[in-house]
């Protein structure tokens, strides 16, 4: 019996962004791309009864990784973690990614398992397939809610099967009923995302952590909807957040367990990488700032792979390369047949500018995160950082400063000249900033966006208008803030640091 799953992952839009290169990603090659939730399909197997597993401890999710549930039980335990592999083929300006987990049940009962692993947030799901066992399931669209309620009457009747969705554009979760005790699961998943280029350099990222999200809003007591009976419980799901006012959805994006440290000499969770790298282009350098690589070359392509063989999972994969001077491109064509078809991606980049022009004045308003994650080596961070640029506002600037955690407040009333006595009292502040409380972005962006100012004759009419937002938060309201930053942001420009 075939086996359907269902993907949500969509190709967002960014104004910002290469939009020729988002819109090359929906060729016919990516059928992923139409759904909004995922299900699997359907193999038989025999019904079991599910033991008890040890329960883990809440806490943010730091690598891909197989969580596994008694049917009966409110705890998790991790699944062994075999091996990870990821294998990039990059050609141009659109990069093929195809990752590879191995897990096993070690239990003696059948369980549930909730696979939780982020993405880029810009990739493209193509394919995905779990083995287990013997067992291959295979990924099929279909509507999000009949994707649910297949799954759910298959897990009730004791059969394989698997839901995948996404959460959000850069965090999916994969359930999968039924895993008999001592079974492996592979997890294979492939996906398409654009390269990025700025400043003359190419630069691909791959992530190995989930940040943590702060839930805002209050929580529900009751959700409605047929995952209703999921969520009126903490331990009834896998999440250690409850859905609030603001996030509905918090539990399926607050995945559970907490993975041992390790090391790249001694990894808790491996992971192999390699990549080809063909550009058509000379290449000046090819470096990874977060890991050591080792390079091999013919005939223009490289290849790459980790120098140890194998990193720990702790930290995101970065492959930059830069071309050499001379032979940056202004304009490439790239194509492809697939199938009987070929598709082609133009990539233009406009000229740099030869001689700089005159600084226009600004009104730059800095918003800095003092909520509780920032303590320690984050919020030292933030401070120096603020504190340099508040030394580099021109005479012909004006500013302010608006702190946030729990409530927000600004420095002044509204934005002031970059005159020493200011910019001195704002280093001050800033200097005395702690870290505590909650992460309540909307309140301090509104504040921030908020047009007009008390002493409008005195802004240079003219200025150009900026926000540089710093924080270390991932929050589960994001979408909304997106819908408040659109209808707020008119001229301004809106900067984010993540610290």
């Amino acid at each position: 019996m075939t086996i359907y799953l269902r993907f949500t992952q969509t190709c967002r839009r960014d104004a910002h962004n290469f939009g020729g290169v988002r819109n090359w990603l929906l060729f016919r090659c990516l059928p992923a791309l139409l759904g909004a939730g995922l299900l699997l399909l359907l193999l038989a197997s025999s019904p079991g009864r599910a033991e008890q597993g040890a329960a883990v401890e809440p806490g943010g999710l730091e690598a891909g990784h197989l969580l596994l549930q008694a049917e009966h039980s409110g705890g998790y335990q991790p699944a062994l973690l075999h091996d990870s592999k990821v294998h990039f083929e990059i050609s141009g300006m659109i990069a093929r990614v195809e990752l590879t987990q191995t897990f096993r049940n070690p239990t003696a009962g059948f369980v549930e398992g909730v696979y939780a692993f982020p993405l880029p947030e810009d990739a493209a799901v193509r394919h995905m397939e779990m083995l287990i066992g013997e067992r291959r399931i295979v990924g099929r669209i279909r509507e999000k809610h009949e994707a649910k309620k297949l799954y759910q009457e298959a897990r009730r009747a004791g059969k394989k099967a698997s839901l995948v969705e996404q959460q959000r554009p850069n965090l999916f979760t994969n359930r999968v009923a039924n895993i008999p005790p001592g079974e492996q699961v592979v997890v294979r998943l492939e996906y398409v995302q654009a390269i990025a280029y700025d400043a003359g350099r190419f630069s691909l990222r791959f992530p190995m952590t989930i940040t943590p999200r702060y839930m805002p809003g209050n929580p529900l007591a009751t959700v409605a909807g047929e995952d209703a009976p999921q969520v009126l419980a903490l331990d009834a799901y896998q999440g250690w957040a409850r859905p609030t006012d603001q996030v509905p959805d918090a539990h399926a994006i607050s995945p559970l367990l907490h993975p041992a440290a390790g090391s790249d000499a001694q990894p808790v969770n491996p992971i192999e990488i390699s990549a080809r790298l063909d550009m058509g282009m000379p290449l000046a350098a090819v470096t990874s700032p977060y890991h050591d690589i080792a390079l091999s070359r013919s005939a223009g392509v490289y290849s790459i792979e980790l120098a140890r063989g194998v990193s720990e999972m702790d930290r995101d994969f970065q492959l930059q390369w830069q071309p050499v001077a001379g032979a940056e491109p202004q304009a490439a064509l790239f194509t492809e047949k697939v199938g009987e078809h070929w598709y082609g991606l133009l990539m233009m980049v406009p000229p740099s500018r030869k001689a700089a022009s005159a600084a226009l004045p600004r009104e730059v308003t800095f918003v800095i995160d003092t909520s509780g994650s920032m303590g320690g080596v984050s919020i030292e961070q933030a401070r120096a950082s603020l504190i340099t640029a508040l030394g580099r506002l021109g005479p012909s600037d004006r500013f302010n400063v608006i702190a946030f955690s729990s409530r927000h407040r600004a420095l002044y009333r509204s934005a002031v000249p970059a005159t020493r006595h200011y910019v001195q009292r704002a280093k001050e502040f800033v200097r005395q900033l702690q870290a505590s409380g909650g992460t309540e972005m909307m309140p301090a962006l509104r504040a921030a966006l908020a047009t007009g100012t008390v002493d409008d004759a005195s802004d240079g009419g003219g200025a150009l208008k900026q926000v540089v937002f710093i924080t270390d938060g991932a929050v589960g309201n994001e979408q909304a803030l997106f819908a408040d930053i659109e209808a707020r942001l008119g001229d301004t420009r809106l900067f984010t640091v993540g610290i």
